[in-house]
């Protein structure tokens, strides 16, 4: 069944980035709190060594972020000041 066609709409085009920019997938975070702080603190150390002329390092996350693990209400952005790197 194709609901989107149901709806006279049609599905968005694929995401893509320039040739050349530095791209980070991360996967479940899981409630890890402590290991997102840590990934994030060493992609930012990271961000001024994979600059590229196509632009800054583009973070993706992918999956769960509080399901389950001991650090389930830290592991959320909200608190989080932004330094503006990533």
């Amino acid at each position: 069944m194709d609901l989107l066609g149901m709806f006279g709409l049609r599905p968005p085009p694929p995401a893509t980035f320039p040739d050349g920019r530095v791209r980070y997938a991360v996967g479940d975070i899981h409630g890890r709190a402590d290991l997102l702080e840590l990934l994030i603190q060493r992609l930012e150390a990271r961000a001024i060594e994979d600059l590229r002329p196509a632009g800054e390092p583009v973070v993706i996350f992918l999956g769960d972020y509080v399901d389950r693990g001991r650090e389930r209400a830290g592991a959320g952005f909200a608190d989080r000041e932004p330094s503006g790197r990533i």
